[in-house]
This record gives C-alpha cells, sequence and structure tokens, in this order.
C-alpha cells in the first residue's frame, strides 16, 4: 500500500494505492488519527485501491465516524472500492473463497 498526504489550509488529502487490507492497518489508522487531530476535513482518493479484505471494507464504511462530524469526502474510487462500499461483495467474496480456496480478500483481475 501507497498513501499520499498532502494538506491544505482545512483539510488534508489522501491518496490511496494498492492494498486496503489489515496488513496496512497501523499505517492507515496512524494516519487517520493524525489527520482527525490536526485538520477540519479530509478528502480520500482510492481510485488506485486494487485490493479490499473485510478490514478495508470495514474502515470505508465507517470512516465518517472515524472522523468525528468533520468533513469527510471520498473523491474518486476504483471498481473494487465500489464493491465494498455497496456492500455487494461479501456475497461474491464467500463464493469466490468457496470455488478457490483464496483469501478472504478481494483484489483486482
Amino acid at each position: 500500500m501507497k498513501v499520499e498526504h498532502a494538506r491544505c489550509e482545512r483539510s488534508a488529502f489522501l491518496i490511496v494505492k494498492g492494498s486496503l487490507t489489515i496488513e496496512f492497518s497501523r499505517e492507515i489508522a496512524y494516519l487517520i488519527a493524525e489527520v482527525i487531530h490536526a485538520q477540519a476535513g479530509l478528502k480520500v482518493d482510492l481510485s488506485g485501491v486494487g485490493e479490499v479484505d473485510f478490514y478495508g471494507s470495514r474502515l470505508i464504511s465507517v470512516l465518517h465516524e472515524l472522523m468525528q462530524g468533520k468533513s469527510l469526502e471520498i473523491v474518486a474510487t476504483s471498481p473494487i472500492v465500489d464493491q465494498a462500499l455497496c456492500g455487494t461483495w461479501a456475497a461474491g467474496l464467500r463464493n469466490y473463497g468457496a470455488r478457490t480456496n483464496e483469501p478472504a480478500s478481494m483484489r483486482m483481475p
């Protein structure tokens, strides 16, 4: 996972690329905590995310709560993130894992 971080006057901008998985949870949590305390808002670009596991899906869904009422805008998403945001990936993931014995995550082809 690669995260680019920029700060504007009142908000931060995060560009996330690669995997949004538990493997990178500490790095993600640190960046979000830094933003919550230092900025009035957050803009997130998830268009470069190619893998999302349960942790990443949950993080996306609770990001607004983590911002504690501050401004949050997801400015771009990848198809895999769209699936996670819509909640449609869970059924597909169960079927995918049952067929292939792959780990519980989704990857871009």
